[in-house]
């Protein structure tokens, strides 16, 4: 008969046998100790003395920080715009997000210098008043060669005119093609009630067929983040799974560290997605490959 744990708190393990341990239990019992009867139980329950232990430091006085809700944020809804692409870029390069590389072009010469240095890149309209760029085919991947720039450059001036004001022209922007690694998502929304809301999960085109994502509350630390990694469906993905090496998790902690740091600071932001965001095996950092952000111009309260 296995008796364990201690009415004293300090984790203390009984094991008791021979041939007279019938007394033993009713013994232990009178003086709080817990009593199991198998080896099995004991272990869970000091798998769950483990995990409430976890849960208490979490919460004891070395916690990092107490977070600072803000009950209303109000503002003039007709003050709300998105955010142009290099205003976008900057607000990433100085929070630290690593963004693939880019440039605005003027004309398709512009856009085959980029591709014969980087070989593989996307065109695409960066024109912040069309929103779903690759709903209306103003996204063009896996480009490659010369006549293919042409091509793709051509097309999406063309269909991008219809969609702009008259007296907008459409911007292009190149940037290197990320192809291989997992994709993540980060993402914020200024709940009415609560003040922004961060997301972060498994990201790429799938993110609202799988919705395999967590949500916490801004400003986030280091413990909110690792519960809502722990909290993903795909987190073996990011621990090696297959194809897909361990990733660094301090390095993924600090990231989204320093995107919940750029809403603090930035409380013009409205609502963000970076997604896809491309971590490839053979980089340290993760890479910000699109993203689309909503700000307000007014006060918020």
């Amino acid at each position: 008969m296995l008796l364990g744990g201690s009415g004293g708190g300090k984790g203390d393990i009984a094991v008791g046998g021979g041939p007279d341990t019938t007394k033993l239990p009713e013994i232990f019992k009178e003086i709080n100790v817990p009593v199991f009867s198998y080896p099995e139980t004991t272990a869970r329950a000091l798998g769950n003395m483990l995990k409430y232990k976890d849960i208490r430091d979490r919460f004891s006085e070395n916690r990092v920080k107490e977070k600072q809700y803000v009950p209303v944020n109000s503002y003039d809804i007709k003050q709300v715009r998105q955010v142009s692409f290099t205003e976008l870029m900057r607000i990433l390069a100085e929070s630290q997000l690593k963004t693939c590389e880019y440039e605005t072009v003027s004309g398709a010469a512009e856009a085959r210098r980029f591709q014969r240095k980087y070989k593989k890149i996307v065109l695409k309209i960066a024109n912040e008043e069309i929103i779903h760029k690759s709903d209306h085919g103003l996204v063009k991947l896996d480009v490659t060669s010369t006549d293919a720039v042409n091509s793709a450059y051509r097309e999406i001036i063309q269909k991008a005119k219809p969609l702009l004001p008259a007296d907008v022209k459409p911007i292009v922007v190149v940037q290197e093609m990320i192809t291989e690694g997992i994709e993540l998502v980060l993402g914020v929304k200024r709940d009415d009630l609560f003040g922004p809301v961060i997301m972060f999960g498994i990201g790429g085109v799938l993110v609202e067929l799988y919705k395999d994502v967590a949500f916490r509350v801004a400003p986030l630390d280091k413990n909110d983040i690792e519960d809502m990694i722990l909290e993903l469906q795909g987190k073996k993905i990011l621990q090696g799974f297959r194809q897909f090496p361990a990733y660094n998790q301090e390095i993924l902690i600090q990231t989204i560290l320093n995107f919940s740091e750029m809403i603090s600071i930035h409380s013009e932001i409205i609502e963000m997605d970076l997604n896809p965001i491309i971590w490839p095996a053979n980089q340290e950092y993760p890479i910000v490959v699109d993203s689309r952000g909503t700000i307000t111009d007014s006060k918020i309260n």
